[in-house]
């Protein structure tokens, strides 16, 4: 099953001509794929989304040579997992933008998504998530002309997850913090990867635990801040040591030499 809409409009020279469109998805049963794009004399987008019980809403709108956008989705029925996926490039006059969230095996989610464009790519993603038994997993993307950015958050047992994306021209912010539930047996793995002007570095995190019966009570955090000439990311961990079975951050560099640290790691590149 598939939905398509396109938001198109060009300037004719019509000042204060304004258009808005609106769709609306209640998705439970099966896969539904809806490609969004945008085109001012400004810049452009092309989104796409993947849904799988969820409920979806998005409305845009063109004033001039920019456009905006705003997006909201989250779990319709929790006594299934859910599967969401939201991929967009963008172009301006400044260069090519890219950003994804896809994620599955969620018993709970949401997400809302804000995205305008023209002389300036601006964007901005919120999404929290969490899980019981069965494995969730997630990837969040970005890419622009000066760095690539890919963190992927998989085996997710028994916890919850929460992350932002914000994007104004080159300057960039992505952060993300997931917890244990405290109720049962847990863990996580956790790659970023990150090249910036040519320069890269990788962080693994993973926490799992050993049989017992006082589950580990963690926090994990992923933190990128990205400037025109400087970045900085980084991995935080904390956790209460009662059953942890495998626990750490290990990390690479094409600059630096090889990481490992039980709580704290960070990489500044220049």
């Amino acid at each position: 099953m598939a939905l398509n809409y396109a938001c198109l409009w060009k300037h004719w020279g019509i000042p204060g001509l304004i258009l808005i469109l609106l769709i609306a998805a209640n998705i439970t049963s099966a896969d539904v794929s809806i490609s969004n794009s945008y085109y001012t004399s400004g810049g452009e987008s092309h989104e796409n989304v993947v849904l799988h019980n969820m409920v979806y809403s998005n409305d845009a709108s063109v004033f001039g040579d920019s456009y905006s956008a705003s997006s909201n989705a989250n779990t319709a029925n929790q006594s299934e997992t859910s599967k969401f996926s939201d991929t967009a490039d963008s172009s301006s006059w400044q260069g090519p933008q890219a950003y994804g969230l896809q994620a599955k095996g969620f018993i709970n989610m949401g997400y809302s998504r804000s995205l305008s464009g023209g002389s300036v790519l601006s964007s901005s993603l919120n999404y929290n998530m969490e899980t019981k038994a069965l494995p969730g997993a997630l990837q969040i993307d970005y890419h622009n002309s000066q760095s690539s950015y890919n963190d992927n958050i998989y085996n997710l047992v028994n916890n919850k997850y929460a992350g932002t994306l914000i994007s104004y021209g080159s300057v960039v912010f992505i952060s993300g913090e997931g917890t244990s539930n405290g109720i049962a047996p847990s863990s996580f793995n956790d790659t970023m990867s990150y090249v910036f002007s040519g320069k890269d570095c990788k962080m693994d995190s993973y926490m799992l635990e050993d049989s017992g019966t006082n589950p580990v009570d963690y926090l994990w955090k992923t933190f990128l801040s990205q400037g025109s000439s400087l970045a900085i990311t980084g991995i935080n961990l904390s956790y209460s040591d009662n059953n942890t079975k495998e626990v750490g951050i290990k990390g690479t560099s094409s600059i630096l030499d090889d990481k490992f640290s039980p709580i704290y790691m960070r990489y500044v590149l220049t």
